[in-house]
């Protein structure tokens, strides 16, 4: 995933994912492409140029540039092909050549680095390099910031409007930490104890306007919580709980106002109302059948990956 979808040429204009799959978002909208590389189990992340063009796209293990190529550098980074959110691009404060992948190993996958350490870490890319389609920077590759992690991972913009919080959880845990991404790397940490302990997949997501995050808990006893969010602290307070008792829940989304949240799993997908005064109460089926992670195009529409099917579904 990228961490912020736009309209007409942006960021998210290319995906890849699943076996080989892929998607092109055109004006006409969205053409399915078959010359990806990529075959992961669950997270990966493409990114695109503000013109729309295709940069890279990663399974949080290797890296691919345009031409399908792994990268320079690009091999070893520690996230897994079954770690829910194995990669996060974002773009890397201060300069608009360069992204961060962060990437996330989580519990369920096992090592595909050599790697013992169940990693929250970050590696650099810089697009001036390699005649221009990118290289992963030795020295900035793998810098880890946590161990034990849950396979959850999402960017939120600082306050300031040029700095990232990059936030994980830590395994089984009621801990979330906030990094502070800024042109000189990883410059403050933020642990906010709250919630509940929860189970180790699924989706965490920021909404568009930075203020809250949702984490998904794949599991029917303990709740789905969503956060508010201090982009001037990164601290994260005052959670609401939604339960799902039909399944568990694995991806998440915002709706493009921020007013909806859903929540996508074994039992479908639910649509759930931020605006009410009993959020539980405003839980509605939008969709019956097994159906995995959500991700918003740049044509503000959300589509959801169904398991082992050759199609994806979308919500309007």
């Amino acid at each position: 995933m990228f961490w912020v979808g736009l309209y007409a040429q942006s960021p998210s204009d290319w995906w890849y994912f699943g076996a080989e799959a892929g998607v092109h978002f055109t004006t006409t909208g969205p053409v399915a492409v078959l010359d990806g590389v990529m075959t992961t189990q669950e997270g990966c992340a493409s990114v695109s140029s503000s013109d729309g063009d295709l940069l890279f796209y990663t399974d949080g293990t290797d890296v691919w540039d345009a031409t399908h190529t792994v990268m320079p550098n690009g091999d070893s980074l520690l996230g897994n092909l079954s770690s829910t959110q194995s990669s996060v691009i974002v773009p890397y404060p201060g300069s608009s050549n360069k992204y961060a992948i962060v990437t996330v190993r989580g519990c369920t996958g096992g090592s595909t680095t050599g790697q013992a350490g169940y990693y929250f870490a970050y590696s650099v890319v810089d697009m001036t390099l390699n005649s221009g389609l990118g290289d992963v920077i030795p020295a900035q590759k793998n810098i880890i910031l946590m161990d034990s992690v849950s396979e959850k991972c999402t960017a939120v913009p600082h306050a300031n409007g040029t700095d990232l919080w990059l936030i994980g959880r830590m395994q089984d845990s009621a801990r979330y930490h906030a990094f502070r991404l800024t042109s000189s790397g990883v410059t403050q940490e933020v642990i906010s104890h709250i919630g509940v302990p929860g189970l180790c997949v699924g989706y965490m997501l920021a909404n568009h306007s930075g203020d809250r995050l949702v984490d998904a808990t794949y599991g029917a006893t303990n709740p789905n919580l969503v956060f508010h969010f201090d982009q001037s602290s990164g601290v994260l307070y005052d959670p609401d709980s939604i339960y799902v008792s039909t399944g568990g829940i694995y991806g998440v989304h915002f709706s493009p106002n921020d007013e909806l949240v859903y929540l996508s799993g074994s039992a479908g997908i639910k649509q759930y109302d931020l605006t009410a005064a009993n959020i539980q109460a405003s839980e509605y089926d939008l969709f019956q059948g097994q159906t995995w992670a959500l991700a918003e195009g740049p044509d503000e529409q959300i589509y959801a990956a169904r398991y082992q099917t050759s199609y994806l579904a979308r919500i309007n």
